[in-house]
């Protein structure tokens, strides 16, 4: 039995505090997922073709490494964005390329993720974005039928 006082206060403002940020990161990760959802329910291409896409992280590989392996990756404010002619990505910068330049496009499911992973005809890496759901990743392939035709299906 602990007799101290101080000891015993901060052993109580050490169990409050962990009791305090468990609630805070489960708020957060709750409102991220609900935010998710209203996103998904919105997913449709404007009238310029223009689809904005809620993805939960981005990554990047390197090709001819199995897509797990990222070099770099953002959950923090991931951007997906596919347009007529172009696909807009941010996993560290801006990036922007242009959908004849995308080789194949995969789906890769691997619980609790589905990734649409994006293989480019120039340069050593990939591009895997985390869209949640295989139904988003395949409401974004119909939508886009030019990234469909490159649409590598796997076992």
């Amino acid at each position: 039995m602990i007799d101290d006082p101080l000891i015993m206060g901060i052993l109580i403002a050490s169990w409050i505090f962990a009791l305090v940020t468990l609630v805070l990161v489960l708020r957060w990760l709750f409102r991220r997922r609900r935010m998710h959802k209203a996103a998904v329910a919105a997913l449709h291409r404007d009238k310029d073709g223009v689809m904005v896409v809620p993805v939960l992280s981005t990554f990047t590989g390197v090709t001819g490494l199995p897509s797990l392996v990222a070099v770099a990756s953002n959950s923090l404010n991931p951007l997906l964005v596919i347009r007529t002619n172009a696909l807009d990505y941010r996993v560290t910068a801006a990036r922007s390329v242009a959908l004849d330049d995308i080789a194949s496009v995969r789906i890769q499911t691997v619980p609790p993720t589905v990734n649409l992973v994006f293989t480019f005809v120039r340069g050593p890496f990939t591009l895997a974005a985390n869209v949640g759901d295989l139904a988003v990743a395949q409401a974004i392939l119909t939508a886009y039928p030019e990234l469909a035709a490159k649409q590598v299906r796997t076992a």
